[in-house]
């Protein structure tokens, strides 16, 4: 039983940590498209080092900047939708009669 605990415990984990992978692979790959064109080099480097940042930006550019992160956890939630959707099917098809 123990061993099967841990067995458990350990692909929770490491689920977590892919999901956790692909999840900030998407919203980097989306910040690195969308910023440039509203934010100079200097402001995304700022914001990378701290999300503060975007506080101290004009009222128009941080309602952009913040719309991008949005759009951007919309896209993560999306994606992660997509693999528990694959997780359903296949856990569906192991369904013994």
């Amino acid at each position: 039983m123990a061993v099967a605990m841990g067995a458990i415990t350990q692909i929770r984990v490491l689920g977590g940590t892919i999901g956790l992978a692909i999840s900030s692979t998407v919203l980097n790959n989306h910040l690195a498209s969308a910023l440039p064109a509203l934010l100079s080099p200097a402001d995304i480097k700022q914001i990378s080092d701290s999300v503060q940042h975007i506080n101290t930006l004009p009222d128009t550019t941080r309602d952009a900047v913040r719309q991008v992160f949005a759009d951007g956890f919309n896209t993560q939630l999306r994606v992660m939708m997509y693999f528990s959707v694959a997780v359903w099917v296949f856990a569906a098809s192991l369904w013994e009669l």
